[in-house]
């Protein structure tokens, strides 16, 4: 008799799981909150910039990176998104998700070729206005305090183009994969909403506090 092939790794996962989930602490209720805050993130990102073809009679314009370079270094970010919490009497388990809005994060240049007044030469410009926010942390309760560590995981969209009489015309974009690990320090306000603050390195150094709001 012909035997049928058995899934034993899926299995093996089912068993483990229902291990771990059997194992959690009883007096443990998950939620999901609201989450807005503010980010700061140090890049060091650089643009090299090619002479817009419109502008051909600028002295080596044919040449890549003609029009010269602009970096992005310190960028500021507004966080919205929600928050999946595991708590206990004692721990805080986090899982987030959302959006980076960002605040004034361009960077704007005179083309390196071009002499001519301000008013009527070329710029050329880089920004990160847009990036997606997540987040896995663990924090150790004691009354209305809470202390832990937070990964972060930040996806930053990043333009850079020409900037010709006040019209911007897209050249390049890249996205920046950002992940970070570092403490976190919060407090409870009032009604479970909580403030917390980070401070992070890894692939860039990054700063930040939040507020988890329960809006229901």
């Amino acid at each position: 008799m012909m035997i049928k092939y058995i899934p034993y790794k899926k299995i093996l996962l089912c068993v483990v799981f229902l291990v771990c989930l059997s194992a959690w602490p009883k007096n443990s209720w998950a939620e999901f909150r609201s989450l807005v805050g503010f980010r700061h993130i140090l890049l060091d990102e650089d643009f090299s910039h090619n002479t817009h073809p419109n502008d051909s009679f600028l002295p080596n314009a044919g040449q890549s990176g003609s029009a010269g370079v602009t970096t992005l270094k310190e960028t500021d970010w507004i966080v919205a998104g929600a928050r999946y919490l595991h708590e206990t009497d004692e721990t805080v388990f986090n899982l987030d998700l959302g959006a980076l809005i960002g605040e004034h994060n361009e960077v704007k240049s005179k083309n390196a070729n071009d002499n001519r007044a301000d008013n009527i030469a070329s710029f050329v410009y880089s920004k990160a206005d847009m990036g997606i926010h997540s987040a896995i942390g663990y924090s150790w309760k004691k009354g209305r305090f809470i202390l832990g560590g937070e990964a972060q995981f930040a996806v930053l969209f990043l333009e850079s183009g020409w900037d010709r009489f006040d019209n911007q015309e897209e050249q390049d974009t890249k996205y920046k994969f950002i992940p970070t690990a570092g403490p976190k320090l919060g407090i409870y306000l009032w009604d479970e909403n909580l403030l917390e603050f980070t401070v992070q390195g890894g692939e860039a150094f990054s700063a930040g506090a939040n507020v988890q709001l329960k809006l229901w």
